[in-house]
């Protein structure tokens, strides 16, 4: 009798430090909970309530369109230049503001300077100062009219509107960044010359082309292999037809119709991209005619 009752001592020690060990689990997963709740701020930001502006997509913008060619931040600086193609109308009479969503850390929106640098006919370089360090969503709103100037609290990003101030019409489009998608930068040089300017604009449009004929490229690959393997199911088919019933090779006969029809808009689309790298390559050819000449 006393060794079932030391058994049962044993065992009622046991289920005593199990109780213990499964209530410090908890305490530590409750512990880990509630840190991973008060620094989540610290390690994730929030996503803005806006869609961020696209590099190297059209977006539509005040009176036209324009193309982000590149978003710089120098932390150093606390200052950003931001690089656009577009049409001349849209970028000859562009007046341009910034603002700076902060992260949790302060709640709300403030002003930053910022100016048109420099200005072509397809070409404009905007640069944004007194960036904060704990900065998060930069918008820059730009706004064309020859009247007097807008006053506009808030767009959709890539999105153009008009809003009446007085008697004239506004147009205006914002181009949103954040933190996680802007191209961090020691230095940004914001005094270069003009053909300081127009050697970068084209430097840029080099690389563009560049990587749109290699994107051209690989597509006309892809293009090729989706034809040989058309063929190869054309072949299967032909081969079967011997085998089949007239009911059969009627089926046949029409899926052969159809993949070779599918066949001429893919070799179509091939050339066309053909003909999109034959231009690609004479517009670097120009833009590398006039670096030399500048440089």
């Amino acid at each position: 009798m006393e060794e079932v009752k030391h058994e049962r001592i044993d065992y009622e020690k046991l289920m005593h430090k199990n109780h213990n060990r499964g209530t410090m689990v908890t305490i530590i997963v409750v512990l880990l909970g509630y840190l991973f709740f008060f620094l989540s701020p610290l390690l994730f930001h929030e996503k803005p309530d806006k869609t961020l502006s696209a590099l190297d997509s059209e977006i539509p913008f005040a009176t036209g369109r324009i193309v982000i060619n590149q978003w710089l931040y120098s932390p150093d600086q606390n200052m950003m230049e931001i690089c656009c193609t577009g049409d001349s109308i849209t970028l000859s009479n562009l007046a341009v503001d910034a603002s700076c969503n902060y992260t949790y850390k302060t709640k709300g929106t403030v002003g930053l300077s910022s100016e048109v640098g420099f200005v072509l006919s397809d070409y404009i370089v905007i640069y944004v100062y007194d960036v904060p360090d704990d900065w998060y969503c930069v918008s820059v709103r730009g706004s064309i009219d020859l009247a007097e100037k807008p006053t506009v609290e808030s767009s959709t990003a890539g999105v153009a509107e008009t809003t009446k101030s007085g008697s004239s019409d506004i147009n205006y489009g914002i181009i949103y960044t954040c933190v996680d998608d802007v191209e961090n930068v020691d230095y940004i040089n914001n005094e270069k010359t003009k053909s300081g300017y127009i050697i970068e604009r084209n430097t840029k449009r080099i690389e563009y082309n560049e990587n749109k004929i290699a994107k051209n490229e690989n597509t006309i690959a892809a293009f090729k292999a989706d034809i040989q393997s058309k063929n190869d199911e054309i072949t299967a088919l032909n081969r079967d037809k011997s085998f089949q019933i007239e009911k059969e090779r009627i089926e046949s006969d029409y899926k052969i119709s159809t993949l070779n029809k599918e066949i001429k808009t893919i070799e179509t689309q091939i050339k066309n991209l053909q003909t999109d790298i034959v231009n690609l390559k004479d517009e670097i050819s120009d833009y590398e005619r006039v670096i030399a000449q500048l440089s």
